[in-house]
């Protein structure tokens, strides 16, 4: 695997939270102050979904909707690991007590005067808040990195011909590069689809520049989306990975 350093390149500082009382479910809960946003809260932890049980919502105090409740235990566990986490940084941002239910299109439904954004994966969990009159867009996204017979098999769905090109000269990082091509366009997709409110592919956007080391990649519009988001806008967004993961997000 390409992967060998633990990045925390655009991460100022992270806090641990105790979570002494939410084990074994919950572990390494852990408040990340991001280097180039301000107002911004960003909170991620780790679960085990071996450990869920009937009982877990009532004791983080998240309110199940029906549609998680009839879902299956892997399924009801992601979502409750991704609410705690909302929860926290919704918390750190003044919002007490506030609960993110799903909206259209399942996407999550934000409190006035914020604009966030939630990811999980079987394992980990990830949400992003900022203040909504600060920012427009926030996207936030993790994947597992994937292997390289897996990124061979998907590589021609997340990228056209020209990304391939760009990525495929760096043959060492190949799935590496794949899975973060592929976390950055489900991060865009997050950041947009509030304001979009239509699904649109992975070839909407397109890679332009990746920067390994000051981890940053920027993304081109293929298409117009809307009259604000029109062919040709770019969008910055920023990375952090350890030796099983890679985190991206879109703040602008």
């Amino acid at each position: 695997m390409f992967v060998k350093r633990v990045n925390k390149n655009n991460i100022h500082s992270i806090k641990i939270i105790e979570v002494d009382e939410f084990r074994p479910f919950i572990s390494d809960l852990h408040s990340l102050t991001l280097s180039n946003f301000t107002n911004v809260y960003f909170i991620m932890c780790n679960y085990n979904s071996n450990h869920f049980c009937s009982r877990s919502f009532q004791i983080f105090g998240c309110i199940e909707p029906l549609l998680i409740f009839s879902a299956v235990k892997k399924r009801r566990a992601e979502y409750l690991a991704g609410r705690v986490v909302s929860m926290f940084a919704l918390k750190l941002s003044g919002q007490n007590n506030v609960q993110v239910m799903i909206g259209e299109g399942r996407s999550p439904v934000w409190p006035e005067g914020v604009r966030g954004s939630i990811t999980h994966t079987d394992d980990r969990a990830c949400a992003i808040v900022g203040v909504s009159d600060q920012y427009q867009y926030i996207g936030v996204d993790c994947e597992k990195i994937i292997s390289a017979e897996t990124a061979v098999e998907i590589v021609q769905v997340i990228l056209n011909s020209t990304e391939r090109r760009r990525i495929n000269k760096r043959t060492e990082e190949f799935a590496f590069l794949v899975t973060l091509v592929f976390s950055a366009k489900e991060a865009i997709f997050k950041a947009l689809y509030p304001h979009v409110k239509k699904y649109f592919d992975f070839y909407a956007v397109e890679l332009i520049q990746l920067c390994l080391k000051s981890d940053f990649i920027i993304f081109k519009l293929q298409k117009s989306l809307t009259p604000s988001l029109q062919k040709g806008m770019k969008f910055q967004l920023y990375f952090t990975f350890d030796q099983t993961h890679i985190t991206t997000w879109l703040i602008t």
